[in-house]
């Protein structure tokens, strides 16, 4: 890298940040923070179940060189919602790097946000570039993708693996009680202080008069079965601009117990992007010393890494 830690430059721009509808259907909040326009034009996507407010620690590390914009997907935030696919999230990107500079955007995105930002990039090949910030495979995928572990093991703790994210999904669709959005909200000052807390109320939504969580339902089994079925591995052979993959050597804390497993999907996701790498110069891979979610976690590593793509 080209650029250290050290010569990062925050630039606070809290009160400066504005925040508004790019329009058309669905109807996609945006939040501009602004920054230097002689650089790029930034566009952050978050990932699922996230929001634009997961980007504020993130952010102002790229305003003193690059002009900085977060988008909280369809379905998510404060957008609309609309049909969740791959063809519709890429022309939602299409509609906020329009209402920038599309000669000199560049779409940065974190896990589901990932995936969207290569896709983006496959459908233009004279991008400036991209960002996949651990976003090439979801870990509910086919059995194929994962190396090491005896086939019967595997069967049997990815079966665990969907049980509990489908446990999750349930659990998220039903109203949340006063009280435990007030549990949550606490957890998450503890955990990030008040921009945590903003970014999980930046989540939730009244319905019938009561508070529940975005995405809905529908879009979640909509979201699994999609990120389940997505294999990034021959549209990044392909693609013809420039992208970046950052790829995560930890377990996120929480999921200690499918140590296992995870090594095993790792191992799958470092053969697919060796083999991309080898057919496709424009892709570049680093490994970051942090977990799924190092945008939280090492914004600073991070925007290194991103900076020094951007030259």
């Amino acid at each position: 890298m080209t650029i250290s830690v050290k010569e990062l430059t925050r630039v606070e721009e809290r009160k400066m940040v504005e925040e508004r509808h790019v329009q058309g259907s669905p109807r996609l909040a945006v939040r501009d923070h602004g920054g230097q326009r002689d650089g790029r034009d930034i566009v952050l996507l978050h990932g699922f179940g996230g929001n634009a407010f997961n980007w504020e620690e993130f952010a102002p590390l790229l305003t003193s060189r690059h002009r900085v914009v977060a988008c909280d997907l369809r379905c998510h935030g404060r957008s609309d919602d609309g049909v969740w696919d791959w063809e519709a999230l890429v022309d939602d990107v299409d509609r906020v790097v329009a209402d920038l500079d599309a000669e000199r955007s560049v779409v940065v995105g974190h896990s589901l946000g990932g995936a969207v930002a290569t896709l983006w990039a496959g459908r233009h090949p004279e991008a400036a570039g991209a960002v996949n910030i651990d976003g090439f495979r979801g870990v509910e995928t086919e059995e194929r993708h994962y190396l090491g572990l005896d086939p019967d093991e595997l069967t049997a703790r990815l079966a665990e693996l969907n049980a509990d994210f489908a446990a999750q999904a349930a659990a998220l669709a039903e109203p949340l009680q006063p009280a435990a959005v007030e549990a949550a909200r606490s957890q998450h000052r503890t955990a990030g202080g008040d921009r945590a807390v903003e970014a999980f109320d930046r989540g939730l939504t009244v319905r019938d008069g009561r508070t529940v969580a975005r995405p809905d339902p529908g879009t979640v089994a909509a979201f699994r079965t999609r990120m389940a079925a997505l294999d990034l591995t021959e549209p990044l052979a392909a693609i013809r601009c420039p992208v970046l993959v950052l790829a995560a050597t930890r377990d996120l804390p929480e999921a200690e117990r499918y140590a296992d497993l995870l090594a095993a999907w790792r191992r799958g996701v470092e053969r697919d992007l060796d083999s991309v790498t080898r057919a496709n110069p424009r892709v570049r891979v680093e490994h970051v010393a942090a977990s799924h979610a190092m945008v939280l976690e090492a914004p600073d590593l991070v925007a290194v890494h991103v900076l020094d793509f951007l030259g």
